[in-house]
């Protein structure tokens, strides 16, 4: 009889069926505490007082208020109780709680596979190594994303304008482009941009901070095109030159100024011509 029971979990039979709900079940004793639903009968009494219920189950669970049983015990610490639904509850408490922190720094996580990842960090330790180029990184997340960079695969797409990258960060990024959303604003003033390196960039104006430093010299500046513009007047680079004429300048600025003599020179010149074509008497 019992193997034949047994035998429903394996084949789902369920031949026991309530002609009041329709509830099928796998064993008459199922349906027999499911019929107390429908009738209200309540066959087992505590001893100690009037508690009455359907299920010989509830009349456990009770008694413990009267032994002061507590068979659920938490693992984690000493708490007890005597009911499965309080251990429940309880054992949130240490879900939120960040029992793990690290010897070196005041990082706190609730797992310990968290706190094993973030240690890399102090020891320097590597162990995820690129094949193809032998860069070594702390996360098996960010070997993943480096190994994009040889296959060339890019699996993030713009559903607007079709643009694809490698990495989830730059197609959020890139979707500010459309949405126009600038989620990083300026403390200090109304600055507002869609990028949080724009945004260190713009700090630097209110912490007149300078981590940019010319090696060749003592100049110091907060923007690293500074730098690269101002090195130049050492190496004596000339990279921007004139379409219209052998001009050559370090900087962009002079550039845009020249054009703007030589536009300047040009519409002089036309205009001067115009005017001489004007004075010339018609022959007709």
């Amino acid at each position: 009889m019992y193997f034949k029971q047994h035998m429903r979990k394996h084949t789902g039979e369920k031949p026991f069926v309530c002609k009041v709900c329709g509830y099928k079940t796998a064993y008459d004793g199922n349906l027999s505490q499911h019929m107390r639903k429908h009738t209200r009968e309540k066959p087992f009494d505590c001893s100690a007082c009037n508690f009455k219920t359907g299920y010989i189950s509830d009349l456990k669970q009770h008694m413990r208020i009267h032994t002061k049983m507590k068979p659920f015990e938490c693992k984690a610490c000493d708490y007890k109780t005597g009911y499965i639904s309080d251990l429940t509850e309880h054992k949130r408490k240490h879900a939120e709680e960040k029992r793990f922190e690290c010897s070196v720094c005041e990082y706190k996580t609730k797992y310990n596979s968290d706190l094993t990842k973030h240690m890399r960090k102090h020891t320097g330790e590597k162990p995820f190594v690129c094949e193809v180029c032998g860069h070594a990184y702390t996360k098996q997340c960010t070997l993943k994303q480096h190994m994009r960079k040889h296959t060339g695969e890019k699996p993030f797409v713009c559903k607007v304008c079709g643009y694809k990258t490698a990495y989830d960060g730059n197609l959020s990024q890139h979707m500010r482009k459309h949405t126009r959303e600038e989620p990083f604003e300026c403390s200090a003033c109304n600055f507002k941009t869609e990028y949080i390196s724009d945004l260190k960039q713009h700090m630097r104006k209110h912490t007149k901070m300078k981590p940019f430093e010319c090696k060749a010299c003592d100049y110091k500046t907060g923007y690293i095109s500074d730098l690269t513009e101002h090195k130049r007047m050492h190496t004596g680079e000339e990279p921007f030159e004139c379409k219209a004429c052998d001009y050559k300048t370090g900087y962009i600025s002079d550039l845009t100024e020249q054009r703007e003599c030589t536009l300047r020179k040009t519409h002089l010149k036309a205009s001067r011509a115009l005017r001489q074509c004007n004075s010339i008497p018609s022959l007709s």
